[in-house]
């Protein structure tokens, strides 16, 4: 199952069983994307591509 606890700069949400809504939080910098928020993305492709209960993600 998903684990949201590794996460600062993702929020999360499931508005659909199967469907995994991922939210970038970094306000303060307009969201731009750095080191840790490049090694997220990298992790929750990993976790993605191995939870079955995961069909699909929105990324906003």
């Amino acid at each position: 199952m998903f684990q949201f606890d590794d996460y600062q700069h993702i929020l999360f949400e499931r508005r659909d069983p199967n469907i995994l809504w991922c939210t970038l939080n970094r306000p303060e910098v307009l969201n731009a994307a750095d080191r840790r928020l490049h090694t997220e993305f990298v992790h929750l492709w990993q976790t993605i591509d191995s939870d079955p209960t995961i069909h699909a993600a929105v990324i906003t």
